[in-house]
């Protein structure tokens, strides 16, 4: 696996291949697990975040709002042992 990577304005290193690998590494001091701490998952649209999160809330899963932003949606939601995931797309 090759990946390339940069920063973004906010200092976040991103590394991606062409499998669809997305590493985002967020340098800040003294954390030990904050709340911000959390995997993600892209999915393949803004209709498959959508769908998704109207399945997880039918199914009593702990869900946050969704978020559409200018180029971007995603919500996170809570797995039973307490980890944040966040289900995103880029909006096209």
């Amino acid at each position: 696996m090759r990946c390339k990577g940069g920063l973004d304005s906010e200092g976040c290193l991103h590394l991606t291949d062409a499998d669809d690998f997305d590493l985002r590494l967020v340098a800040r001091p003294n954390v030990s697990p904050s709340a911000s701490l959390h995997f993600g998952i892209r999915a393949a649209d803004p209709d498959s975040v959508r769908s998704l999160l109207t399945q997880l809330t039918a199914e009593n899963v702990k869900t946050g709002d969704l978020f559409e932003g200018d180029g971007r949606i995603a919500f996170h939601y809570w797995d039973p042992d307490g980890y944040q995931v966040e289900v995103f797309s880029e909006k096209s």
